[in-house]
């Protein structure tokens, strides 16, 4: 008998270990608590009813001069962490929306002077409950001292406002968000182009960036390392 609850725990350790993405830890978490922890948002987003949709505009700067490689990334940051909000809101039945990127670029295009308004005046524009403005302080692709090697850096000031009648001047939510990916082993530059390596690096960073917003599980955790 005993032997028989043996093989079935270490068939579930097997098991846990496979759906928690290879980790000890985060199994070990799972069999402890006997659910998939949850990890709060630091600044959730909130429906002014249960069934109602949250609509979140989302603005990305890059000021200064941008590397070569990273041409266009406010555009594919914002769409990545658009994704990436709708997605994990969704796992928290939480419909979430944001503006599309076209009706921001017509804008932007048809208005010279938008980026003299405040984001909450932005946010009332586009009838969106939230504003979250990321600013692109520093980002690079490859490790120190060498283009053969990847190593992705980035450096993002992070601000979201709650958009009301009034216009709140300041935010209701900052922070600065720091990456280094991959943490560990770095991939040889030979073994796949900038683009692919930049996608699974702005993909990386959209991910961490959501949780900011809507809460997250080990496993997805996990999952994402």
């Amino acid at each position: 008998m005993i032997r028989k609850w043996t093989v079935r725990g270490l068939l579930l350790m097997a098991v846990m270990v496979v759906t928690l993405g290879c980790n000890p830890l985060a199994a070990s978490l799972f069999l402890l608590n006997g659910t998939d922890s949850k990890t709060p948002a630091e600044y959730p987003l909130e429906a002014k009813d249960k069934r109602s949709e949250i609509k979140v505009l989302v603005l990305c700067h890059y000021p200064g001069n941008i590397p070569e490689e990273f041409i266009g990334v406010e555009r594919m940051l914002a769409m990545q962490f658009s994704n990436a909000l709708q997605t994990f809101g969704a796992a928290e039945k939480m419909v979430i929306a944001t503006v599309p990127a076209s009706k921001l670029e017509k804008y932007q295009n048809d208005t010279p002077d938008w980026q003299t308004k405040h984001p909450t005046e932005l946010g009332r524009r586009f009838e969106a409950d939230y504003v979250i403005d990321l600013h692109i302080k520093s980002m690079s692709l490859y490790e120190y001292g060498s283009r053969h090697l990847y190593r992705g850096r980035t450096l993002i000031g992070v601000e979201a406002y709650k958009v009301g009648e009034e216009v709140e001047l300041d935010p209701g939510y900052t922070s600065e968000y720091t990456c280094e990916y991959p943490e560990g082993h770095t991939p040889d530059a030979s073994d796949m182009p900038p683009s692919k390596f930049r996608a699974a690096f702005l993909k990386r960073i959209a991910t961490d960036l959501s949780w900011k917003f809507v809460p997250h599980t080990t496993s997805a955790r996990f999952h994402r390392d």
